[in-house]
């Protein structure tokens, strides 16, 4: 599960590829292509033990992505385990296949059998499955916080397929009520009323992570966990920033600090650079009056 920021970063970085004539990130060893065709088997026998037999809440096939640098499809039953691929503008970046250990809270651990990484071109190996309504989302355990503020900031319930939580393949096209069963601490974080949060400080960075198409800012922000600001949430700015977001990476009682990140031509815009006369918003849910099934 990853942000629609970082898919928009590959995307740049794709590009810039293709038009300098690198090496494509979606080129494939013979080794690699073997592998890809093994997952493609695994995810074919999740489907036919799926439709075999059905019954279990979690089973079947997830999408997250944008339709350009990030389109992930991660298939899933108790017996025939995982099948995950990672496609974009240049072909496929990541495939895997493994187990599927169902935990005591409900959680899944994915036991994949090539090497993985959750936080970059790879898969999330620990996610919760969230039922919503007649939805069913697989939510990656350490993600739970930026899905209760997608839901705050409107992102969820979608309305179509594309989006930055997997979610079961047709599912958009089903009702929502209520609100989604999250364990107690990330539920709490949907609002029924927005926040406004200001910035203390802002500060560029200046890190090997910095390339021709991201810079990076470091914000302190003037609300904290007293206010249900957690670590993960994403806020959105309001007024002349509008639209830019920023992820929370630590809280006290009273602060929060995040990071904001600027892709091209923002970050050479005096008006797009943060400061502290930024502002942002948690957003609020419109559906929290809605808490029974109709």
């Amino acid at each position: 599960m990853h942000s629609l920021a970082q898919s928009r970063h590959l995307f740049l970085f794709g590009m810039s590829l293709a038009l300098l004539g690198g090496a494509s990130p979606g080129y494939a060893s013979p080794t690699e292509a073997a592998f890809e065709h093994a997952v493609d088997a695994q995810r074919a026998a999740i489907a036919k033990e799926n439709s075999a037999t059905p019954g279990t809440p979690w089973a079947g096939d997830y999408y997250s992505g944008d339709g350009l640098g990030a389109n992930v499809s991660v298939s899933l039953a108790p017996r025939s385990g995982v099948a995950a691929t990672w496609q974009g503008c240049l072909g496929t970046y990541a495939a895997n296949k493994g187990r599927v250990v169902p935990q005591a809270d409900g959680s899944l651990l994915l036991k994949y059998e090539q090497p993985n990484d959750p936080s970059g071109i790879g898969f999330a190996d620990h996610v919760m499955p969230v039922v919503w309504g007649e939805r069913m989302y697989m939510v990656s355990e350490k993600e739970l916080p930026a899905f209760a503020s997608a839901i705050n900031l409107g992102d969820e319930p979608r309305e179509g397929a594309y989006g930055s939580f997997l979610m079961r393949n047709g599912d958009e096209h089903r009702k929502v009520y209520g609100l989604p069963a999250l364990p107690s601490a990330q539920r709490s974080l949907i609002r029924e009323a927005p926040l406004d949060v200001g910035v203390v400080s802002a500060s560029r960075l200046h890190d090997n992570r910095a390339d021709q198409f991201e810079c990076r800012y470091r914000l302190v922000l003037d609300h904290g966990a007293n206010d249900r600001l957690a670590v993960g949430m994403d806020l959105r700015a309001t007024g002349v920033y509008a639209g830019n977001r920023i992820t929370l990476e630590q809280t006290t009682s009273t602060r929060a600090v995040g990071t904001l990140s600027l892709y091209g031509d923002e970050c050479t815009k005096p008006d797009q650079q943060p400061s502290t006369r930024t502002r942002f918003t948690t957003g609020a849910y419109r559906g929290m009056a809605s808490n029974e099934k109709p």
